[in-house]
């Protein structure tokens, strides 16, 4: 198939959960022997680049579309969306966050605020016109998002397998986001239950959010056995190498139970178990492919959750092993396949 991939973005940037998913998809989209033409770059190079060229518009099967959570470009991108519609290539976007429906995870304020609500209400309306299929992160994501032609859910995916064989349970992995949110105090207070016992946690983050840190966080942080990491990409399998648990420890609210993160797939694409905190969507999917605990949005049920695991070797080693299957049954390159095949 012929394929035009727009990516409203200058780069991938693959550090971040939200930067992986677009490459991943473009990169296995390529990966099976579709011919990929990707509109990229800054805004005035990607109008350029659609109205500048001779563009072949009826050699395309379909244009897939990853949107960053920020609305797009009104002047860059509404014009190329509806030159696509007028050369009647169907088009797939991924919808990727309506945090922006949510008070609590809204930073804009003042004028912005409103500015910023309205460009998302009219990328919203831009989609329920022209998209012939918009893909959600998850089902709970379904009830609170646009309308469209046809709707469906489009997880994250696996990259390669990397199972392990553990003797023992001392090391526990945490990658992404540390606001309150993402449950900062809960891994904190987690390892405060779990300090006498040997273990220790694997903190990788950004160096930017972390020096944002509060000092009572940063210094309970540093007093514990947390060891404290800016890696990304390669950078990440030594420390997923050396981990025996991922956790997630979101809080649960309805804004989480949307969620389905990146590194949740991560995780099992390196066989390991996974304690997380009860947000619906994580919950439902690590309890019916058997990879991993769940617990309440707790740190002391979380340290329950890992200690668990710690005295019983045989349950480690069985739920990796479904990890490392439910791995293998979604990888990327299933979900590029998943879209090829709406439009085949």
């Amino acid at each position: 198939m012929k394929i035009l991939y727009h990516s409203p973005r200058e780069s991938f940037n693959v550090k971040k959960g939200s930067g992986k998913r677009p490459y991943e998809m473009f990169r296995s989209l390529k990966g099976l022997g579709h011919d990929v033409d990707i509109i990229q770059g800054r805004g005035k190079n990607r109008l350029r680049k659609v109205f500048g060229e001779s563009m072949e518009w009826d050699k395309y099967d379909f244009c897939y579309s990853e949107p960053p959570s920020s609305p797009i470009h009104p002047l860059y991108d509404y014009p190329f969306l509806y030159k696509i519609r007028k050369h009647d290539v169907p088009l797939a976007v991924f919808y990727r966050d309506t945090y922006w429906k949510f008070a609590d995870h809204f930073s804009k304020d003042g004028v912005k605020k409103y500015v910023f609500r309205a460009a998302h209400f009219a990328e919203v309306d831009l989609y329920t016109k022209l998209a012939d299929i918009v893909y959600f992160p998850s089902e709970y994501s379904l009830e609170l998002s646009l309308k469209a032609a046809t709707r469906d859910v489009l997880w994250p995916g696996c990259n390669k397998q990397n199972p392990i064989e553990r003797e023992e349970v001392s090391d526990i992995i945490y990658v992404g986001g540390i606001s309150e949110r993402y449950g900062i105090h809960n891994l904190v207070g987690m390892m405060r239950e779990l300090e006498n016992n040997d273990i220790v946690l694997h903190l990788v983050c950004r160096e930017g959010e972390y020096e944002r840190l509060n000092d009572k966080t940063s210094n309970a942080i540093e007093s514990l056995p947390i060891y404290v990491y800016h890696e990304s990409g390669e950078g990440l399998e030594p420390i997923y190498n050396k981990s025996d648990i991922g956790i997630i420890p979101f809080r649960d609210t309805y804004y989480n139970n949307m969620a389905m993160p990146v590194k949740l797939f991560e995780y099992m694409s390196f066989g390991l178990p996974v304690v997380s905190t009860k947000c619906k969507t994580i919950a439902r999917f690590v309890e019916n492919n058997g990879c991993g605990v769940i617990c309440r949005d707790d740190p002391v049920e979380l340290a329950e959750g890992v200690m668990s695991l710690m005295h019983d070797l045989g349950k480690v080693n069985t739920i990796s092993k479904n990890s490392i299957e439910t791995a293998k049954r979604n990888t990327w390159e299933d979900r590029a396949a998943e879209v090829c095949a709406f439009f085949s």
